[in-house]
This record gives structure tokens, sequence and C-alpha cells, in this order.
């Protein structure tokens, strides 16, 4: 399944992340796999692209079915677009899918896959290697900090990404942090490998 954006301005439903232990470990890792070129707060795309600016009673409607309950954060998954393949992180619980309206990409015909992007490149192998990488990791987090967001594309970044709100991760795993705590490290690696292989050279631009 290709995804397409068109270049006008398009608005969006956000359900953004607040735990600041799993914010904390979602964006450090995301920044190490994309080398910093993909810093925006980690969200989910609840609603959009529209035409038109979400009432304010949509997103009212919207955070009252979700009701404040926990979400799951669990399951690594890619799809392609136009010039560039995306590796996520599934999302799911309670009634996430009921809300979740994307245009351009029925229910019906492509189901529901509310996601955070981890990886955004045209390199297809690394792209490979960090999914494979990120599904043996015992990566699940239960998250009961979110808020709804609307957003308008090509406004400026929305979120706030001061680093010390972020909290470490827990050593030791529990029913909502389950990682292991040196993934981060290991997805630099990963990087670096890729990076100065023999038969890749140098980084490309897209990582």
């Amino acid at each position: 399944m290709k995804h397409t954006f068109p270049s006008e301005q398009n608005f969006f439903l956000f359900l953004e992340l607040l735990d600041p232990v799993i914010n904390g470990l979602l964006f450090k890792l995301r920044r190490e796999l994309t080398r910093g070129l993909l810093i925006s707060g980690i969200h989910v795309t609840i609603r959009g692209p529209y035409k038109t600016k979400i009432a304010s009673k949509t997103v009212e409607q919207v955070g009252r079915i979700l009701n404040g309950e926990p979400i799951l954060i669990h399951g690594i998954g890619m799809f392609e677009n136009p010039n560039e393949y995306v590796v996520y992180i599934k999302v799911a619980g309670g009634r996430l899918t009921e809300v979740c309206r994307k245009p351009d990409f029925p229910k019906k015909t492509y189901g529901c896959n509310p996601h955070i992007s981890l990886y955004r490149g045209a390199d297809k192998e690394f792209a490979d290697k960090v999914q494979t990488f990120l599904k043996k990791e015992p990566l699940k987090l239960v998250c009961k900090e979110y808020r709804l967001i609307p957003y308008t594309s090509k406004q400026a970044e929305l979120f706030s990404l001061d680093s010390k709100s972020f909290k470490p991760f827990p050593p030791r795993p529990s029913d909502d942090y389950l990682a292991n705590p040196d993934i981060v490290e290991r997805a630099a690696e990963l990087v670096h490998s890729h990076r100065f292989s023999d038969k890749h050279g140098y980084l490309q631009g897209d990582l």
C-alpha cells in the first residue's frame, strides 16, 4: 500500500503522547535511526488529511469516546510512500480504531492502522534492517497519558521537545514499560554498521 501526501495545506487531528518515559525512549530511538532528521513530537495521526479545519466539537467528541483509556504501543511494521520507506510501531487499545478517520485510506478498503513512525528514508535495505532489528526487540509500552491536538500541515513544530522533561527508562521491566535498556545504543550501532559497511561506504543522505 502506497501513501501519497499532497503539497497543499491539510488539517489533522493528532494524539500526542505525554508519558515522559515513553516519549523519551521513542524520541531517542527515532533520533538515532534517522540521524536526527525526524525529530517531531511523538504522536499518532487520528484523523486527516482534511481540507478544512477540524471543529472543536469533533475534538471533544473523540476525547469522550477515547475516555482516557490506556493505549498499547507494540508490534512493528513497514509501508512504502513515494520515494521513502516508513518503519513504525503499532498503537492500539480502547476505542482507538473507532475514532480513526483517514479520507485517503477508507477503513473498508485499507482497515485502520494507528502507528508511530520510527524511521523514514529512501534506503530500502536499511529500512529492512531497522524492521528486522525492532521485530526482535521485546518492545511493549502502555501509555496512560495523552491528549488530542489539531494540527495544520506546514505550521511550525507543534510539540515541545524539551529533553529535560524525559524520564529514564526503568532498568527492570514492568506491566507498562517493557524494552531492553540498551535498545537506543544498539540502534545507534545498527546505523553505524550500515554507514561504514564495505558495501555502502559512507551513509547515504536519506538516513
